[in-house]
């Protein structure tokens, strides 16, 4: 059995307008999870590379676009993936010639989707380059937000704006903050609850569905999301300029709910009450397409067809799941335990490989009300000897400390 080696190529042109490339408008390609060792030419020049076969990542080729003069680009990929090495993430995708027992048939290469975007400059980030939303305050009705920003030269002056709406109705906006020299983010601690005026403006439809007397989906003002009532804030977050002249605008959701496992009496807590978990082990692999799902449609289904059967949420096991299972559980209501892929050889690599990916991966999802749990490690995969050797429990408990220090911290502020 050999590795495995996948060449891509294919023209590709600047997608950007010519008022876009006059305003400095980068030029980012943007990658779904690549399976393994991935790295990418730009006419024939080296333009970055990345590891990790579970995890999204970003190249900006702008600069490598401008030095050539032609209008066709030639755009290679080139992904290695070992058909046996244990110490790499790999999941249930088996290392044998043959899948055996309850592993499956590996695949490599690019599994999910690839394209060009055209960004500013100055920009919003997301959460991977440090945009974080924590909505677990459901008690003070507090938005806890670190709004990131990209691309800023030293000493330039922006602020950042945000505005929270439910059902449309504007619920709060946020006076512009200005970023300090000295950091690329502001923090926010956004009210999230409505008063009785901004309660009368509702529509009739929300409330119909969503009683004010329901303790079950508000608190104080507070719409709640849960399984059974997944109520999304629209937040917008708008970037502006040292003149006050906007610049950037991102619009996303986020839901209010919070998870509670220490009450001693061993029962989750959903938005304070017990909560029976009813989840699915879903493995996400599919019979003609691998882990790669048939569609996008496909994964809203997926969660559609799991609640009709009882379900309140999964846990993707041994898998990243696309992030469009993510928005569709979110917006349907679908709780979700986070899972990288295991080892199967405790190792120095093995850590390295195992922490850079997980890393990703968290960052990626940390935003998404249906995220209740992360899963680190599933049984003793990549830690056979745990009874006997401390390096691979320090390596698990590390992987908790880390974990818990990638969420926002008060003491970034």
């Amino acid at each position: 059995m050999a590795d495995v080696f996948i060449g891509y190529e294919r023209p590709v042109q600047d997608i950007r307008t010519s008022d876009e490339r006059q305003d400095g408008h980068r030029l980012i390609l943007r990658s779904g999870a690549v399976d393994y060792l991935a790295k990418v030419w730009l006419n024939g020049e080296l333009s970055g590379e990345h590891r990790g076969g579970h995890v999204p990542f970003d190249l900006d080729i702008t600069d490598a676009l401008a030095a050539s003069s032609s209008l066709d680009h030639r755009l290679t990929m080139r992904v290695y993936d070992s058909a046996y090495d244990l110490a790499q993430p790999r999941g249930k995708q088996y290392w044998g010639p043959k899948p055996e027992s309850i592993f499956y048939t590996p695949c490599s290469g690019a599994w999910q989707s690839i394209w060009l975007e055209s960004v500013l400059r100055l920009r919003i980030a997301n959460s991977t380059f440090g945009t974080i939303l924590r909505s677990h305050d459901i008690d003070g009705g507090k938005l806890d937000a670190r709004i990131a920003v990209l691309g800023r030269r030293a000493r330039e002056e922006c602020s950042v704006e945000l505005e929270v709406k439910l059902a449309s109705v504007v619920v709060s906006r946020s006076g512009s903050k200005d970023l300090r020299r000295d950091k690329d983010f502001v923090r926010f601690d956004q009210s999230m609850g409505l008063s009785e005026a901004l309660q009368q403006q509702l529509p009739s439809e929300t409330l119909q569905k969503l009683p004010l007397e329901d303790f079950s989906c508000w608190r104080d003002g507070v719409a709640l999301w849960s399984p059974e009532h997944p109520i999304l804030y629209d937040l917008t977050l708008r970037l502006y300029d040292s003149a006050g002249r906007l610049i950037d605008e991102v619009q996303t959701t986020t839901g209010m709910r919070s998870l509670n496992w220490t009450t001693g009496d061993g029962n989750f807590r959903l938005n304070g009450r017990p909560y029976f978990q009813a989840l699915l082990l879903d493995q996400g692999y599919w019979p003609s397409t691998l882990m790669t799902p048939p569609s996008q449609e496909s994964l809203k289904e997926d969660v559609q067809l799991s609640k009709a059967m009882g379900f309140n949420g999964c846990r993707k096991h041994q898998k990243v799941e696309d992030p469009a299972l993510m928005y569709w559980a979110d917006k349907l209501g679908f709780l979700v335990w986070g899972e990288m892929a295991s080892c199967y050889h405790f190792s120095v690599d093995m850590v390295d490989r195992f922490n850079q990916e997980w890393t990703d991966m968290v960052v990626s999802t940390i935003n998404h009300p249906c995220i209740v749990a992360w899963t680190p490690a599933n049984e003793s995969w990549g830690y056979p000897d745990l009874s006997n050797n401390v390096r691979q429990r320090d390596h698990l408990r590390s992987l908790y400390h880390m974990t818990k220090t990638l969420d926002l911290d008060k003491a970034d502020q």
